[in-house]
């Protein structure tokens, strides 16, 4: 009796703290956990969808004090995947949705309740069975006129607002609603000058407006800016991350490709030129693993900063090849002479296609190759490239300071110094940005001398706004 007594003692006493262990267990295992429990008590969701261009989903209220969850699957019965949580409306926009695709939705009411997430019941599947992107607006002129037209969304219920403005950031006004067509001819004899326009799609639910997201920028004219881009491997790109760059709107930056098609614009995009090469002249090709190197630059960057602030677009062409001295940039040798061909074919089909050229600039970002030159010889050799350059119509040479070397602090300041100096003293030299001499010290470097492509970002970007204060200086003179 004794030892029974003494265990039944001993069992009262470990007990508790079995209790409390597990508990402390059970507290720790849930951590980061989601404790939840559906119920049958809260109303479920009548879930539609008002889409226009994405798919845009909407659902009736179960009440004042829930939130809502939204889910997606590719089949009407397979997985459906959290897209949205926590929304406080009654509505959400799916812009993750791809073009083309078929999704199914549900949605359901959730409410938090001392700790615990309650889920009310999914409503039924909603299909969305056809999905469109922005609408993608572009110029088209012909005998008959000139026409803003822009993607069919292949539906008669939609209509179309169409906005006009004087500059590229200013508010944009509806000049025409309730238009049907895809296409509409713009009257350029009451307007001069150039103006701007967007398209915004639309259709007419319950009585309503349920509005698509605006058009990209289209601009009423043929008009764009030319621009030669030269230098050596950081004029060429070598981001580590191409990814970063930024991506430009249809119309607002285009590339002619002078060697590989140059029978029609793209829109820019980085690695900018990467297969622009020739071989004996500018090739920015690897020796040893015979791939082109670009990898991502600043000129992207560089021609929507420009585009934003000018309200023309850039047509860039590519002239840039790795560890160029200057003097390969000079009158008579293969690598400048092909620049002023790749130049000259742009004109030419610009020219034959309708475009008027507004201004033809240089950018040149070099001198990495030359830090040894003599000031007086490097000098000399820029004003004799410029020159040649100018007699093909370059009216500016924009410079884009280089940056420092990693591993020789200073190494380069002689010939970042002279080209300062230069761009001082010579009339047809123009110094837009020296960011990237802080590269090093702000951790922006890809490798020993090229920059990352967060820092192509920046310097870009300076470069380009530096650009479009000079061209709109013009405009005052």
């Amino acid at each position: 009796m004794q030892i029974k007594k003494y265990l039944e003692n001993k069992y009262k006493a470990i007990v508790p703290a079995l209790v409390a262990i597990l508990m402390i267990i059970g507290m720790i295992s849930g951590v980061g956990k989601e404790v939840y429990a559906v119920s049958g008590d809260i109303p479920v969701p009548v879930i539609s969808s008002e889409t226009v261009t994405k798919p845009t989903l909407v659902w009736n209220s179960s009440g004042n004090s829930y939130t809502y969850r939204l889910y997606r699957s590719g089949r009407k019965n397979g997985t459906y995947t959290c897209v949205a949580k926590d929304i406080s409306g009654l509505k959400y926009t799916d812009n993750s949705a791809v073009s083309g695709k078929k999704y199914w939705y549900k949605v359901r009411a959730t409410k938090m309740e001392r700790g615990k997430m309650i889920y009310g019941e999914a409503s039924k599947p909603l299909q969305i069975a056809y999905v469109k992107d922005d609408l993608e607006l572009t110029l088209l002129v012909d005998k008959t006129g000139t026409y803003l037209q822009w993607s069919d969304l292949k539906n008669s219920k939609y209509q179309y607002n169409i906005y006009n403005s004087s500059s590229v950031n200013g508010k944009y006004n509806c000049v025409r609603t309730g238009w049907k067509d895809n296409q509409y001819k713009l009257n350029l004899t009451s307007r001069t000058g150039i103006y701007y326009y967007r398209v915004r799609p639309y259709k007419v639910l319950n009585g309503r407006k349920v509005y698509g997201a605006m058009s990209n920028i289209c601009l009423n004219r043929k008009v764009v800016d030319l621009v030669i881009f030269m230098g050596q491997s950081n004029m060429a790109g070598r981001g580590e991350n191409v990814s970063l760059a930024p991506v430009l709107e249809m119309n607002s930056a285009y590339e002619f490709k002078a060697v590989t098609d140059p029978d029609r614009l793209y829109t820019l995009q980085e690695p900018f030129g990467k297969y622009e090469n020739i071989e004996g002249a500018i090739n920015d090709i690897s020796a040893k693993k015979g791939t082109a190197v670009k990898s991502g630059g600043m000129t992207a960057s560089l021609c929507k900063a420009y585009f934003e602030t000018a309200g023309v677009p850039i047509v860039g062409v590519s002239a840039s090849i790795s560890g160029t001295s200057v003097r390969k940039f000079q009158p008579g040798q293969p690598v400048l002479n092909d620049a002023i061909t790749r130049l000259n074919t742009a004109k030419s089909w610009l020219g034959d296609n309708g475009y008027n050229i507004r201004h033809i600039y240089m950018v040149w970002s070099q001198g990495e190759a030359d830090y040894k030159e003599k000031p007086e010889n490097y000098k000399a050799y820029l004003g004799k490239m410029i020159e040649e350059m100018r007699k093909h119509g370059v009216e500016m040479c924009f410079f884009v300071g280089i940056g420092n070397h990693l591993d020789h602090p200073g190494i380069f300041d002689s010939i970042q110094n002279t080209q300062i100096e230069f761009c001082d003293t010579y009339e047809y030299a123009y110094m837009t940005t020296t960011i990237a001499k802080t590269f090093v010290s702000r951790g922006l470097m890809s490798n020993l001398s090229h920059y990352s492509q967060e820092g192509y970002n920046l310097a870009g970007k300076e470069a380009g706004l530096a650009m479009a204060k000079y061209v709109n200086s013009l405009k005052s003179k």
